[in-house]
């Protein structure tokens, strides 16, 4: 099962659970590695938790109140919905797979392409979107130098790829096509078997269990699990968490001016 290696974010399959589908013999990795996610979906017994718009918004006031990651239910030191990006890119995979299984988008082979390449991101601790994002402009001044141009296959470019690292210096940035930026991070992945890393093959096949019970079940496990009602969620609660958040710090001030007030007084006694 490949994985991410330190230069470049990289994703890699569990151990395949069920006979794999006939497509999973492609010898494109992303899809391989989607396939092999969607092996063990099929063979998840799926769970059936009560659920009804009662239980729903109980879940999401007490997200609210206890600004809990959404994913994961750690605690999130400011007014975010996740704690960190990975959490936020695992649920994001759990919608996006449960609603190209609804869809039947998920019998294309780049949207099975695109499930692989969530995957590796994944299986590498996330995609580091805040580091790698790029202004308009410099995207812009890439595309045009590289003559937009996949400078790997030479079709249209439509995406900019980080050669190595984070830096948006232009040396370290490049024109690419989509399928050969898929391709780039897979290329600079290692594999991982359960002699050779016991413990990271553990934390992938573990990761991969986790995904696929969330995808099988007939309803959403988690509030942000919900492919259709998810975007109507987020605009409810990120108003809700930003006023938590300032109840909160206001809260801790006072505590604060109590102590001192206490300490204030304690020495006027002892005088």
């Amino acid at each position: 099962m490949p994985v991410p290696s330190r230069g470049k974010q990289r994703a890699t399959s569990a151990k395949a659970r069920a006979r794999p589908h006939a497509q999973e013999q492609s010898v494109d990795p992303a899809v391989h590695c989607a396939l092999r996610l969607l092996a063990l979906v099929s063979k998840t017994r799926p769970t059936r938790p009560l659920r009804n718009r009662t239980s729903i918004q109980d879940s999401l006031a007490l997200l609210a109140y206890s600004l809990a990651c959404a994913n994961c239910s750690k605690e999130v030191p400011k007014p975010a919905l996740y704690c960190t990006p990975r959490c936020s890119q695992s649920a994001s995979t759990v919608r996006y797979v449960r609603g190209c299984l609804s869809d039947g988008r998920v019998e294309r082979t780049d949207v099975l392409e695109g499930i692989g390449s969530k995957l590796l991101m994944l299986t590498g601790g996330g995609y580091p979107s805040t580091e790698r994002r790029l202004t308009r402009t410099r995207r812009d001044e890439i595309f045009a130098r590289d003559g937009f141009k996949c400078l790997l296959c030479g079709a249209p470019a439509d995406q900019i790829d980080h050669i190595r690292g984070h830096t948006d210096d232009p040396s370290n940035l490049r024109a690419v096509c989509r399928k050969c930026n898929i391709g780039a991070a897979f290329e600079n992945s290692r594999t991982v078997t359960e002699d050779s890393d016991p413990e990271l093959y553990a934390f992938i096949d573990g990761l991969f269990k986790e995904l696929a019970t969330r995808i099988a079940s007939p309803v959403p496990l988690k509030v942000c699990d919900d492919e259709r009602e998810w975007n109507s969620f987020q605009k409810q609660l990120m108003p809700q968490r930003h006023q938590r958040f300032k109840d909160m710090e206001a809260e801790r001030e006072d505590d604060f001016e109590d102590v001192d007030g206490y300490l204030w007084h304690a020495m006027q006694k002892d005088d």
